[in-house]
C-alpha cells in the first residue's frame, strides 16, 4: 500500500467553473484521487494534506488544490496574526464558538478579554479561526466542512457573555444573540463548495429567563 503524495492517482487539476466566487461547484466536478486508506478516519471528510484539500465522501475522493482556492477566494483566508491587526481583537480557539453560556467562564471569559463595558450587558468580543475543516450546521441545519489552508485560515468575529452589568435578578440575565457570518464550505447535503451562512454570537442583550 503506498503511503506518499506519489502514490496518490490525481486525475486533472481543478478547473474554477466560473469566474464568480458565488457561484457553487459540485463536489462531482472536481478531479478524482485515490488515497492511502491510512488517510482516512471518517466517512465524509476534508483532509488537507500536502497543500490540497481532499474531499471524501465514502469511497468516493475529490480533490482541489490550496492555491486554487486561495486564487479563486482572495481576501478569504488569514493568518492569525493578520486577522489580530486587522480586527483589533483576540484571537481564541475554536472550541468555545459554539457556547451560548450567560457566563462562559471556561472560555474567553477565563483570559482576560476586555468588555465593550456596556451599563446592562457588557460584551466581550474575539475572533476564532478554522485551523482543520472542522463540522458546523449552516442556517438551514445543514452539516458543512469548512476549507483550511496551510498556514491560513478562514476567521469570524464572535462574543461571549463575561458578567457584570446591571441586567441581572427579577428573571433577567444577559442572553448572547447572533449574527450570521459566511464562509466558504463544502455542504454535504447539499455535496456543493460555496459561501455558507452561519450564525455565531455577536452581542449581549438583557432577557428574561
Amino acid at each position: 500500500m503506498h503511503n506518499t503524495l506519489s502514490s496518490i492517482l490525481a486525475i486533472t487539476v481543478l478547473i474554477v467553473q466560473s469566474d464568480a466566487n458565488c457561484d457553487p461547484t459540485s463536489f462531482y466536478s472536481l478531479p478524482r484521487a485515490i488515497l492511502p486508506p491510512a488517510w482516512r478516519s471518517q466517512p465524509i471528510e476534508i483532509i488537507n494534506m500536502n497543500n490540497t484539500a481532499y474531499l471524501c465522501r465514502n469511497f468516493d475522493c475529490r480533490f482541489v488544490t490550496h492555491e486554487a482556492l486561495a486564487k479563486r477566494l482572495p481576501g478569504s483566508f488569514f493568518k492569525i496574526t493578520e486577522y489580530s491587526m486587522e480586527s483589533g481583537l483576540r484571537y481564541v480557539s475554536q472550541r468555545p464558538i459554539l457556547k451560548r453560556s450567560s457566563n462562559d467562564t471556561a472560555g474567553p471569559c477565563s483570559l482576560g478579554i476586555e468588555s465593550d463595558g456596556d451599563y446592562c450587558c457588557p460584551t466581550t468580543r474575539y475572533f476564532t479561526c478554522f485551523t482543520t475543516s472542522q463540522a458546523i450546521i449552516n442556517i438551514n441545519t445543514q452539516s458543512c466542512l469548512v476549507f483550511a489552508l496551510s498556514n491560513m485560515f478562514q476567521c469570524v468575529t464572535s462574543s461571549a457573555c463575561c458578567g457584570g452589568g446591571m441586567c441581572s435578578g427579577n428573571g433577567l440575565s444577559c442572553r448572547l444573540e447572533d449574527s450570521m457570518q459566511s464562509l466558504f464550505a463544502w455542504n454535504v447535503v447539499s455535496n456543493q463548495l460555496k459561501f455558507e451562512m452561519f450564525q455565531f454570537p455577536a452581542s449581549c442583550t438583557c432577557k428574561s429567563n
